[in-house]
């Protein structure tokens, strides 16, 4: 792997060379392992090449450590912003079934339909020219999002905030541009017929991001997890909480309504899971019916939050 020095800029992105000239000089080769210092055991970083118009056909991925070097500077090149793991069969497909972990978030039409303004002084690790006056930047994390859902989550939150399109494959499978490739849309020619280059303009390889620092400087917001999401994180910890909510409801008999004051007052969405848990059984008709504490089976506490949620008891 090369390594790179430095942030490097190119100038600045509504500035350079006709057709994608200058920029930050790399090889695919060298942006891939630099984007993908790690990868889940098992797992490969995924590498799509197209000619022509990159909306005419399919997507098919590729293992970029067995493609990269082949990837033809006179193509659309893309690399997936998740990596994926070989299917049962030994086949490589960039779908959610295969979903190994997110790497990083691509922010899309970045000058044109969505101001540079509008990330706020947020600095992205990468932006990529792909046509006149249109980018696409990259924030790379800190650490692969390995939960599907989580992931799902923050993606579905940069969309929801208009700084990507939705795309048509979901957003565990989204596409980015390589920086040594075309754009091959017949609109971006140039006047002798010639695609638009694209360039890497900004190269910041050591800005990388928890979701946390994303949601904060992007000013996203996260959707709450489902009610299926929300039952299952319940299933698999309710009886580990057990104990404590007995204990907690046992010690609060006599105490209820100053409690249930104090957790009202609360963001119930800002509280850690357990803690939602201890509300759910609070507030719930079961534990205050005078019936044994000890003998409430977990499925009736989880019916308990979720019923508790249903009716809104959250400020």
């Amino acid at each position: 792997m090369t390594i790179i020095n430095s942030t490097v800029f190119a100038p600045k992105p509504d500035e350079g060379g006709k057709g994608g000239e200058g920029g930050v000089l790399m090889t695919n080769a060298d942006f891939v392992a630099a984007v993908f210092p790690s990868l889940p055991d098992g797992a490969f970083v995924t590498v799509c090449s197209k000619a022509g118009d990159p909306c005419v056909g399919g997507w098919v991925a590729h293992r970029a450590d067995v493609a990269i070097g082949d990837l033809s500077a006179e193509q659309n090149n893309f690399v997936g912003c998740s990596s994926f793991y070989p299917g049962g069969d030994g086949s490589f497909k960039a779908r959610k079934a295969q979903f190994a972990a997110c790497h990083f978030l691509m922010l899309d039409d970045l000058g044109t339909k969505i101001p540079l303004e509008r990330l706020a002084g947020f600095e992205l690790s990468l932006l990529i020219q792909t046509n006149h006056g249109n980018h696409q930047g990259g924030i790379m994390l800190a650490n692969p999002i390995t939960d599907c859902d989580m992931a799902v989550r923050l993606l579905n939150a940069v969309i929801s905030s208009k700084l990507c399109d939705a795309g048509a494959n979901g957003p565990l499978s989204r596409w980015a541009r390589l920086p040594v490739a075309i754009n091959g849309k017949p609109k971006h020619v140039d006047e002798a017929g010639a695609p638009f280059r694209c360039r890497l303009v900004e190269w910041r390889p050591y800005k990388r991001y928890t979701p946390q620092e994303i949601v904060h400087g992007l000013q996203l917001k996260l959707a709450l997890a489902s009610a299926r999401r929300l039952n299952k994180e319940t299933k698999s910890t309710a009886d580990n909480y057990m104990n404590i909510v007995v204990w907690f409801s046992n010690q609060a008999e006599k105490r209820v309504g100053a409690l249930c004051d104090i957790f009202m007052s609360a963001h119930m969405e800002s509280l850690s899971f357990f803690w939602r848990v201890v509300w759910g059984a609070l507030c719930s008709p079961v534990l205050l019916s005078g019936r044994p504490t000890h003998s409430i089976p977990p499925t009736r506490l989880r019916r308990a939050v979720l019923t508790n949620r249903k009716k809104g008891l959250k400020p």
